[in-house]
């Protein structure tokens, strides 16, 4: 059985940590949203959007990394191209997505492709209104 695979992010830098350690502050917004929230629990559940689940074929991009862009986008109100532009250039936002300084965000396709599978799989997921529950009122007829 195959083993769950992701491109290779935030490891073999020649800078490592010592960057974002002296340029973003420790009580940065980003850097508190990436330590509270158990990012590894999201990409368990998130891999399922993978055909493969992440185990075949090439390596995808973590998708708690795709998610973390997507919270960006949402964030500072830009579009996918704006957003790969917006990661790559700031250091605070490379550092919240997980990516080494000198690698580069993923393509804004990626974001858009990503974004397509969340949608879709959300709407197969929500519960249908009026099945297996009862009427809170009666129907009124007028």
């Amino acid at each position: 059985m195959a083993k769950e695979r992701f491109v290779e992010t935030g490891k073999n830098s020649f800078f490592g940590d010592y960057i974002y350690d002296q340029i973003v502050p420790q009580e940065h917004f980003l850097r508190k949203l990436k330590q509270i929230i158990p990012w590894e629990q999201i990409t368990k559940k998130l891999i399922k959007l993978y055909k493969g689940g992440g185990m075949y074929g090439r390596p995808p991009f973590d998708p708690a990394q795709v998610l973390k862009i997507d919270i960006i986008v949402y964030l500072y109100n830009i579009s996918e191209r704006q957003a790969e532009i917006y990661v790559n250039d700031n250091l605070s936002v490379k550092y919240f997505v997980g990516l080494a300084v000198d690698q580069k965000a993923p393509h804004h396709s990626t974001l858009t492709k990503f974004r397509k599978r969340l949608i879709e799989r959300g709407r197969s997921e929500m519960p249908r209104p009026g099945r297996g529950r009862q009427r809170l009122y009666p129907r009124s007829r007028l």
